[in-house]
């Protein structure tokens, strides 16, 4: 990586857009050490989605479309990102900059609707790659005193992520910039793609990356002379890293564990220790005492995140007939982060089924079930070898949605009794027999310590059915899926975390399906 002086190349006459050629530049500024990131072009032939391979459709979006400037992905917290498609003015060396809004078409004082889809699905990109942590993404200007840290007893601040067109060619932030004393800016250059896919990946990519530089994450290439790791694999476990480059597959923070790394980096103890925020409050109990009741009417929608690698989160729910359950657990429909690994224990806590397909992220059970209590768990899982073509669980964390299906007489309730114990006979379909020498589930484990440099006290979990404060909207819908060019389509719910006024039920936000997505 070249290290520039800016002050050097304004005092020789040199253009500073001179740097849009050098993806490895780092400027030195009298503020910090400038990343200059030009990011490659379509580094797999199939990295994107695009029209001619099935039905131009229009997607379906987190919020209506006028509600686009009021996106939130966690309401409240004290730390955000602010994403600016406005235009903003500031002061740079002593000289005044604006920066124009960004138009991808039509009139550049207002704002289309396909402008305004595209603003939507990257916000929501970007908000599944921080929906971890304690901290909010946001399409709505919070105010200048909100993006500035002014002091030790200030507790609220963030950074302004400008996107636009035609400002320079590349985009750049400063190392460490966050937990600046004034509104300082990263800037994340548009692309010249014009399909809302395209848009979309380009834009969230290069926010979340460039982001992660103001949190004082570095780099994720590999050796020799390889500036961003394009990622492995194929299909949905094809993975790379978000500090790297490639716009397809599962992107995920890093601390290095693939083959050839030149950054072994803990991103996410980074990102949660130096910057005053950690990870979120556990939204669900990481044991079978602390379980959430599934509510049965007599479809299951239930949500939830996995914040840390060793959080598991617990449901529990009462089969009041023998029969069929399908139950369908999904990572967010548009650019997920999490591959997930879920399990069904009966009553006692002994182990009945585990689902994670070796090439998939979601987890599914299709199992006869007797009447009696049950409990679901979810929680992060690798695949394969990173030394290859795979991961480890380090960083698969992210939003979660669950669906059931079964007859609508059977009885099933969300609620535990002592009438309900299983069946003696435990019969089960030819697929799926009980597992009798399976251990006990240890009811026992200890509740995840939440953020670092926590005593160890146990976090508060959240109360039964109490799902709406992790700022996500399952969507409902049936579990088929079809393959259409690498792509899986299946009726996942996505991360709308809006705040503005819903138009759908609550405690529940309903969300149809976004069928744009990230996939090879």
């Amino acid at each position: 990586m070249r290290i520039i002086s800016l002050t050097l190349l304004l005092a020789l006459g040199i253009p500073t857009a001179s740097l849009a050629q050098d993806s490895e530049a780092s400027v030195i500024t009298p503020e910090r050490v400038r990343v200059i990131d030009r990011f490659p072009r379509r580094p797999h032939p199939d990295s994107f989605k695009s029209s001619s391979d099935e039905e131009e459709t229009s997607p379906e979006l987190p919020a209506p479309l006028e509600d686009t400037f009021l996106l939130h992905s966690n309401p409240g917290a004290s730390k955000v990102i602010y994403l600016d498609f406005n235009g903003h003015t500031t002061t740079w060396m002593d000289r005044e900059f604006v920066y124009d809004s960004w138009n991808a078409e039509g009139d550049d004082a207002t704002f289309s609707d396909t402008e305004r889809t595209i603003i939507q699905l990257a916000w929501q990109s970007i908000a599944e790659d921080y929906i971890p942590f304690d901290l909010d993404i946001t399409t709505e200007d919070p105010g200048i005193e909100a993006l500035q840290k002014t002091g030790p007893e200030d507790t609220e601040w963030g950074i302004r992520a400008v996107i636009n067109h035609n400002t320079d060619t590349y985009s750049w932030a400063y190392v460490g910039s966050f937990n600046d004393p004034v509104d300082q800016e990263l800037y994340a250059w548009a692309g010249d793609y014009y399909s809302i896919a395209e848009s979309w990946i380009w834009i969230a990519d290069s926010v979340s990356h460039e982001a992660g530089h103001a949190l004082g994450l570095q780099h994720d290439g590999a050796t020799p002379g390889v500036e961003y790791y394009p990622g492995h694999g194929i299909g949905e476990t094809a993975w790379s890293p978000i500090m790297g480059w490639a716009n397809h597959g599962l992107s995920q923070w890093s601390q290095g564990e693939y083959t050839d790394a030149n950054n072994d980096e803990d991103d996410l103890m980074i990102i949660t220790t130096r910057n005053g925020f950690g990870y979120r409050d556990d939204d669900h109990g990481s044991t079978a005492e602390a379980a959430t009741p599934l509510e049965m009417d007599p479809t299951v929608l239930a949500q939830g995140i996995i914040e840390q690698s060793t959080d598991v989160d617990f449901f529990s729910f009462t089969v009041g007939r023998d029969g069929y359950r399908s139950f369908t657990v999904s990572p967010d429909a548009l650019a997920p982060n999490l591959d997930i690994e879920a399990h069904l224990y009966d009553a006692d806590g002994v182990l009945l089924f585990t689902s994670n397909p070796a090439t998939e992220l979601h987890a599914e059970f299709d199992e006869y079930l007797t009447s009696g209590d049950y409990y679901l768990s979810v929680e992060g899982t690798g695949y394969d070898d990173p030394d290859s073509d795979g991961y480890t669980d380090y960083a698969t964390l992210g939003a979660y949605f669950i669906e059931a299906s079964f007859d609508e007489d059977v009885g099933d309730t969300g609620m535990l009794d002592d009438t309900g114990a299983m069946d003696d006979t435990g019969s089960m379909d030819d697929t799926g027999s009980i597992d009798d020498t399976a251990e006990p589930l240890d009811t026992a484990t200890p509740e995840d310590t939440g953020n670092p440099g926590d005593t160890g006290a146990p976090q508060d979990t959240a109360a039964p059915n109490d799902i709406v404060d992790s700022g996500l909207d399952p969507e409902p819908g049936d579990q088929a899926k079809s393959k259409t060019s690498g792509l899986r389509k299946e009726s996942d719910a996505s991360c709308g975390c809006s705040t503005a006024a819903p138009a759908w039920p609550a405690p529940l936000l309903l969300l149809p399906v976004l069928m744009v997505r990230r996939r090879e």
